[in-house]
């Protein structure tokens, strides 16, 4: 299993407002990246996606989340900081997790700040176009 960490995304399906899995609510660039690698290798090995949210804080893939508008914030980041590297130990404690790539905004990278517990992880930084493509390569390269 690998572990992918992204910052969920500005653009959101705004309809239905009930909640539905983050993943489904999220349609910015990194996810049409993801949710299409998915598509075409539907029996790849297992990414377990994290998301770092301004609204929610860490959040799994397939948790209910309803439609909101929030960006991430310096303050906002600072805020959620200590509660969101807790969640992610939770998560990463005890998962055989072989490769991690950590693939954050600017301000969400912050979230971060002082987090020791991903050693082995790639962090990708720089313009979105980048980050998409290093993206795309990193989840093909779990299929080999």
């Amino acid at each position: 299993m690998r572990l992918l960490l992204l910052s969920c995304s500005l653009s959101k399906r705004r309809f239905p407002i009930r909640p539905i899995p983050a993943l489904d609510r999220y349609t910015g660039v990194m996810f049409m990246v993801f949710k299409k690698w998915k598509r075409e290798q539907p029996r790849a090995a297992g990414v377990n996606l994290l998301i770092v949210s301004a609204e929610f804080g860490l959040l799994r893939s397939d948790t209910h989340i309803p439609y909101y508008d929030r960006r991430m914030t310096s303050d906002q980041a600072a805020s959620l900081a200590i509660r969101i590297q807790s969640s992610l130990k939770r998560e990463i404690e005890g998962a055989k997790h072989t490769r991690s790539l950590v693939n954050l905004g600017r301000h969400y990278l912050r979230v971060l700040d002082g987090f020791r517990e991903l050693p082995e992880a790639e962090w990708v930084t720089g313009p979105i176009g980048v980050r998409a493509q290093r993206l795309k390569a990193w989840l093909n390269e779990t299929t080999e």
